[in-house]
Parts: C-alpha cells; sequence; structure tokens
C-alpha cells in the first residue's frame, strides 16, 4: 500500500450504476472535509459495461483529488480490495453509489477516529420519504440497511454505505472477503470485516447523528426481489458462521424443509399475500431468511472451513 499523504480516502465501489452514481457524485460536491483536513475520493469500477466508468473519469471534486480504480474482477470485495491497495488516507471512508450525504457527513463519521476514541465508526443511514411504505417494520427497514435499530454504543453490525475506520486495521484485517457481498453471496461483507476488526481489539463506535440517505431503486421492495434479497441475506449468514464462527448444523436439510414448510403455511392462511406486488411480513421474512441460510449450510459444510475459528485473514490468502 502507499504511504498516508492525506486525512480520508473516500472509497465508493460501483457496477453498472452510471445514473445512480452520477446522482451521489452530484450529492458529493456539497460535502467537504473539516478546515485543515484534506481528502480523495476514490472510485473502483468493477468491470462496468454501461457509461459508469465514463461518468467516474469525467467527474472533478471541487473538495479534493479523485482517482479511478479498474478492477475487472467481478464481485464487491474484490472492488473494496482494490481500492484499498491504493488508498492514501489514514481513515478510509465507505460509501454506496446510489446514496445522498449530508454537508457535515466526513466529520461526522471521521472525528472519533481522528480525536483517537475509535479505530472503526458505523456511520447512520436512512431512507428519503418517497421509499417508505406502511409495511415496512423497523427489522424490515434494518434489512433494507436503515441503522435506526443500531446501538451507537456498541455497534454489532454495520452498513457499508456509510462506515470509516482507521488505515491501521489493514495491520491486522487486510481485506474484505470476495466470497460475501454482491458478486458473491450477496450480503455480510462489511459485517464480517467488522466483526474481524473488533475481534483484533479495535474500537467501534456508532456516529448515526448526520445519516446518508439510502436512493435505492423502488425495484427492491417488489415481492420478488425482497424474496431474493432475504434468501440471499440467510446464504451469506450461513456462511460466516460455518468459516468465520465454525458453528455446526447437524441436520440442515431438515431445518430447511421445516423452513420451507413455514412459509408455505404462511401463505396457505394468507392466500392474498401471493397476489401483492411489494412487501412483506416479517414471519415471511424470516422463513426465507431461515430456507436461505439452511440451504447454504449444507453447501459450505461439505467445504473446508476458510478461516481459524475467528480469524482475521482467509486461510486461502495466507
Amino acid at each position: 500500500m502507499t504511504a498516508p499523504v492525506v486525512d480520508v480516502s473516500i472509497l465508493i465501489c460501483t457496477r453498472n450504476r452510471q445514473h445512480e452514481l452520477s446522482q451521489t457524485l452530484a450529492a458529493l460536491q456539497r460535502v467537504a472535509p473539516p478546515a485543515g483536513r484534506t481528502a480523495e475520493l476514490l472510485l473502483a469500477d468493477n468491470g462496468s459495461t454501461d457509461g459508469t466508468a465514463e461518468v467516474a473519469r469525467a467527474f472533478r471534486w471541487q473538495h479534493g483529488t479523485v482517482r479511478v480504480v479498474s478492477v475487472p474482477q467481478a464481485g464487491k470485495g474484490h472492488a473494496y480490495n482494490g481500492g484499498l491497495a491504493v488508498a492514501a488516507g489514514s481513515v478510509i471512508l465507505l460509501t454506496d453509489d446510489d446514496v445522498r450525504p449530508a454537508p457535515e457527513w466526513i466529520s461526522s463519521v471521521c472525528a472519533p477516529i481522528w480525536q483517537g476514541r475509535a479505530e472503526m465508526v458505523a456511520g447512520g443511514v436512512s431512507f428519503p420519504p418517497h421509499l417508505h411504505r406502511p409495511w415496512m417494520t423497523p427489522s424490515l427497514r434494518s434489512f433494507l440497511s436503515s441503522t435506526e435499530l443500531l446501538d451507537a454504543a456498541n455497534p454489532e453490525w454495520v452498513v457499508g454505505a456509510n462506515l470509516a475506520f482507521s488505515r491501521r486495521v489493514l495491520e491486522r484485517v487486510p481485506a474484505f472477503d470476495p466470497a460475501l457481498g454482491p458478486g458473491g453471496l450477496g450480503f455480510e461483507d462489511e459485517v464480517l470485516f467488522a466483526w474481524q476488526v473488533r475481534e483484533a481489539g479495535f474500537r467501534i463506535v456508532g456516529s448515526l447523528e448526520y445519516p446518508v440517505q439510502h436512493w435505492f431503486s423502488p425495484d427492491r421492495l417488489r415481492r420478488s426481489a425482497l424474496g431474493r434479497y432475504l434468501r440471499a441475506h440467510g446464504r451469506s449468514k450461513a456462511y460466516v458462521e460455518y468459516h468465520w464462527e465454525h458453528r455446526v448444523v447437524r441436520r440442515p436439510r431438515l431445518a430447511f424443509a421445516r423452513a420451507l414448510l413455514r412459509w408455505l403455511g404462511f401463505h396457505a392462511r394468507h392466500p392474498l399475500a401471493w397476489s401483492r406486488r411489494e412487501g412483506i411480513s416479517e414471519r415471511e421474512a424470516d422463513a426465507l431468511r431461515a430456507m436461505g441460510y439452511f440451504a447454504q449450510f449444507a453447501v459450505e459444510r461439505r467445504r473446508p472451513r476458510q478461516y481459524a475459528r475467528r480469524g482475521l485473514v482467509r486461510q486461502d490468502a495466507t
């Protein structure tokens, strides 16, 4: 890695999100580092085939330098690691290509690290009003990346749309696991990274005062999309619990069958749920996550574990 020469490197991974990235970059023009601090913007293009790379290369940020990193190997974990390899900041600040940060964003999330109070900071994430729905419970909003249930004093999970960490943590936890996240199993990439950071003895706090707004596509609220995302959450959790926590589930196929029966039973009792274009209940969501979890656990348990129990580095990377 290069020696740190700036105070914060903002890293955005993107793939085929030309319109969304354009809107996020426009919002970043209203965000400046605090007085006396320097910043750079790293745009990791993960093999885009639309105009995303051209949008990234054309952008000029009035508050710092911009570098575009080409990471052709598909998967957000690979994009993260490609960006980290060239980041020059003493703090790395992650966000997504479909967010709108507040003007105070950089200072609010990075301050605990600069002040020596933490090595990682979980920032807040909210939704714009047009994406709220009556059926959304706090738990379901959390599944869609809201941090309203996050304990700022002791964050048990983090969201990559707003996450900062000291460069020092990379000395112990050098990489994101590319088996997780978009392009892999779907989720849990930042969560596993944060758990490894805590396992390494670093401090994690929350800073939720100035959340970024997550402007995801309304298509994600369709029942078909929610079903895919929930099963992917379950699959990702199975990977982490098998490989990193070394959990044992002795009869995952039977557990999958029971979860499937719960899901079918729910629809037998609520037949109109099949016809809804949007939304899902918590009971159905729990069954879908369990189906994904146990189906994936049955796959993973036939594989060698990728980590020593609660390890900081994948064993095939050592």
